[in-house]
Formats: structure tokens, C-alpha cells, sequence
């Protein structure tokens, strides 16, 4: 039998105080990569524990988030588990947290006090908004960035009273923030093994959720002149006007399928005699082959 190679973060130690999703992804992520991850976990347990568990404290969602780490109990209300956890601090090379800013530097847990600890370490801080600035202080979670960023917009879901919904399929804003947190990881363990330097890492969901966005927020003056800004004029129109959520959504959806009507019938879906079929022709040679398969000679994007 041959045993498998070792991960690339091999020889790594994490030290994670995440509750819910976006820090125990970020650190499970290296872990995944071949860190050694130790969860702080509060008594009684992470949060996602009790999440459609299927046996006393224990979950799906907490074992998907948490595979393969070791966990330590600490109520770091109490000043002798904050002590612990500083002393267990120099052992690691990685700190991960999520918390409300200023909740760190409370707890004696943040950036500058563990650093004082162990110079190069690696803190990586998961908020909503990121710890400067007027929202810094304002609670938040993964349906709220969705609709501060324009990801619930974006999806166009309403329910049959016309409100917002989410996005039903995932907690898009945490994993992206767990994802970035880890990559940003990565880079300060290379730039440390180059300079000898630790680095604090600000991972915010809302950086992290609007970075999907980057190609609606984009502008480009000469072609936003005659797409995007009649389109938003006309919102802004239904908006003074009274207009609801869902004449919001039907006003821009409008513009959107005029402006991409023909280049949407290769990257769709259709209904076919024994379910559905979805189309994803992006190259020029895709949709040729497409073509040919349906009988078709004439592109309609030409």
C-alpha cells in the first residue's frame, strides 16, 4: 500500500478560535492542505454542532467544517482560560479568529498582544465588515452581506410577496471569506519563509462576497455610457417612484436580457423530452459544434 503524500502545509500549526463557517472553513482548509489545526471550542461546543445533528452534539455541517482537527475546551470568558490560550499560542505558526472587532482586543487574544508572544506569527481576523471604517462596528452574517453587496440582487429571487430572498444554496459570503483567509495564509507563510516576518490578515466577508461581483461593479465609461447607465437611470426612476423590490428587479432584468438575448441561447437551460438540458458553449468552437448537433447553420451572435 502507498501511503499518500504530505500535504504542503506539513509541519504547520493553526490555532483556530472560529465558531459557525467562515474561520473553521478557513482553517479547514489548511488542514486540508496538511496543517495541524487545533479548534478552541467553548463548553458545550461549537454552534454548528447542534445544526440538524444527528446524534448529541454532533452534525454534518460541524464534521465537514471540522474534519480532522484536535479541539481544546476553553470558556475564555474566564481570565485563566485567556491565560491558557495565550500560553499555547507560541507552539503555533497560524491564528485564526472570527469575531466581532474589538471582541479580540477584549479577550487579550488580538493581533498585537499574541505577536508580543511569537513575533512571526500569522493572525488572520474574519469580520463582516473589516475593522476600519463606519460599518466596521455593525453586526452582520452571510445573508446580510448578500444583500449589502448586491449578491441577493444579483440572484433576482423574490418570494410571493415580492421581498428579497437568499441564496438558498449556500452560504456564499462565509466560505469565500474562509477561502480568502486561507489563501491570504499561503502568501504570509511564503513571505515569512523570505523575510522571517509574521503578517495580521484581514479577511472580511463583504471584500470577500463583493469580489464575485467585480465585473458588474467594473466601469468602463464609454460602454457603461449606453448598457448599464440607461439601465440604472431607469431604476433609479422606479425607486423615486415608489417602486417595490420586485419592479426594481424586473426593470434591470429587462436590460439584461436585451443586451445578452442571443449570446444566452448557448449558455442556458432547456426542458427536453426526458428532463433538462443545460447548455455552457462559451468558445467560438462550442457553439459551432452545438450548431452542427441541432441542424443550425447560422450563429445568431454573429
Amino acid at each position: 500500500m502507498t501511503e499518500l503524500e504530505a500535504g504542503a502545509l506539513e509541519g504547520v500549526r493553526v490555532l483556530e478560535v472560529g465558531t459557525h463557517i467562515v474561520g473553521p472553513y478557513c482553517a479547514q482548509n489548511l488542514a486540508d492542505l496538511g496543517a495541524e489545526v487545533v479548534k478552541i471550542e467553548a463548553p458545550g461546543g461549537d454552534a454548528t454542532r447542534r445544526l440538524a445533528g444527528f446524534a448529541p452534539n454532533e452534525s454534518k455541517l460541524f464534521h465537514t467544517l471540522n474534519r480532522g482537527k484536535r479541539s481544546v475546551v476553553l470558556d475564555l470568558r474566564q481570565e485563566a482560560a485567556r491565560e491558557a490560550l495565550r500560553r499555547l499560542t507560541p507552539g503555533f505558526d497560524v491564528f485564526v479568529i472570527n469575531a466581532r472587532p474589538g471582541v479580540p482586543q477584549r479577550l487579550g487574544i488580538d493581533y498585537e498582544t499574541l505577536r508580543g508572544l511569537r513575533e512571526d506569527l500569522i493572525y488572520v481576523e474574519h469580520t463582516s465588515y473589516g475593522t476600519r471604517g463606519p460599518d466596521a462596528q455593525k453586526p452582520g452574517g452571510d445573508v446580510v452581506i448578500q444583500a449589502y453587496t448586491g449578491l441577493m440582487a444579483a440572484e433576482s429571487k423574490i418570494d410571493e410577496f415580492g421581498a428579497p430572498q437568499r441564496m438558498s444554496s449556500t452560504v456564499l459570503s462565509d466560505y469565500a471569506g474562509g477561502i480568502a483567509g486561507a489563501m491570504g495564509v499561503c502568501a504570509a507563510l511564503f513571505r515569512r519563509e523570505r523575510t522571517g516576518r509574521g503578517q495580521y490578515i484581514s479577511a472580511p466577508l463583504v471584500a470577500a462576497a463583493a469580489s464575485f461581483l467585480s465585473y458588474y461593479v467594473s466601469r468602463v465609461p464609454a460602454v457603461d455610457a449606453v448598457t448599464s447607465g440607461p439601465m440604472l437611470e431607469r431604476v433609479r426612476a422606479v425607486r423615486e417612484g415608489g417602486g417595490g423590490y420586485r419592479e426594481i428587479l424586473e426593470t434591470r432584468g429587462l436590460q439584461v436580457l436585451t443586451q445578452n438575448a442571443a449570446g444566452l441561447l448557448y449558455t442556458n437551460g432547456y426542458p427536453v423530452r426526458d428532463g433538462a438540458i443545460v447548455l455552457g458553449a462559451v468558445s467560438a468552437e462550442n457553439r459551432d459544434q452545438i450548431r452542427a448537433a441541432l441542424g443550425f447553420v447560422d450563429d445568431p451572435t454573429a
